[in-house]
């Protein structure tokens, strides 16, 4: 929720009390996307046929590199781009192959994400938030794999929908056709 657990602070207020208002986990900013996103961004036909496939399913969303700029830039704009920084703090934990940096990496995204009280703490429940934590004291790359599902789902049944109502897709979308439709007049 919106709600910290230390009183009626909101999520956005308690990390800029924390002073955690830069750039997402990943450096993601509105800059890095290269697609119509972005009024001083190239344009190309691809792009704007991505930007519509983003509406046909989250996993469309989350396959492009744009489509995940997008959506963290609207996160942001609900305080909630934990979620998203956890699922890719996730992706890239389960691409290590050493069982040195798993175990640091699996305690830096507990401490960042999990824990209780963490500066981006995720929504999960007490249980998920408890097994994720025994997992860690043998961290595999599956050690993060109930929480990242956990999140994932929040994600797309709630902010996912909420994204492809908001102002910014659908200015995105209407781009995108209009580009379409001139692409065709135009050849």
């Amino acid at each position: 929720g919106l709600v910290s657990h230390q009183g009626t602070l909101k999520k956005g207020e308690k990390r800029k009390e924390r002073g955690l208002t830069g750039k997402g986990y990943w450096g993601l900013t509105a800059a890095s996307c290269s697609c119509c996103c972005f009024p001083s961004s190239a344009v190309s036909s691809d792009s704007s046929r991505e930007v519509l496939e983003w509406r046909e399913s989250f996993d469309q969303l989350l396959k492009s590199k744009n489509g995940v700029t997008a959506f963290h830039t609207f996160l942001k704009t609900e305080f909630s781009e934990e979620n998203l920084d956890f699922w890719l703090a996730c992706e890239d934990f389960k691409k290590t192959r050493s069982k040195t940096k798993l175990a640091s990496k699996a305690n830096r995204i507990f401490e960042e994400f999990v824990q209780s009280e963490a500066p981006r703490e995720v929504n999960i429940d007490h249980e998920t938030r408890e097994i994720t934590r025994k997992n860690l004291t043998g961290a595999t790359s599956a050690c993060f794999n109930e929480a990242q599902a956990k999140t994932r789902t929040l994600m797309e049944k709630d902010s996912y929908p909420r994204f492809l109502k908001s102002a910014s897709y659908q200015d995105m979308t209407k781009q995108a056709t209009s580009r379409s439709i001139n692409k065709r007049l135009h050849t």
